[in-house]
């Protein structure tokens, strides 16, 4: 399984992964069990524009294994700060 922009959180014994681009994107979050990887969360991103600029985006949060899903409209792309990029290794 590849990754894209993944945050490890070792203390936690989950990762996270997300990528977006002109249309849309995703947002994934995983718990770890003896190497293998449980889903936790998904996050659709529908990104809607109009002449360049953003007009709305759509996310479909869908929480597991109870499958709970919320659907919510913002004007920017927006994830939760766990799937930010942390560096490990500090200047």
């Amino acid at each position: 399984m590849r990754l894209a922009n993944p945050a490890f959180y070792f203390d936690k014994g989950i990762i996270t992964s997300h990528y977006w681009g002109h249309g849309g994107g995703y947002g994934a979050k995983y718990h770890v069990h003896e190497g293998q990887l449980d889903t936790l969360e998904w996050i659709d991103i529908d990104i809607f524009d109009y002449y360049g600029g953003i007009d709305s985006v759509v996310y479909q949060i869908v929480k597991y294994p109870m499958m709970d899903t919320v659907r919510t409209i913002d004007t920017m792309v927006y994830l939760p700060p766990e799937y930010q990029y942390e560096r490990l290794i500090k200047n």
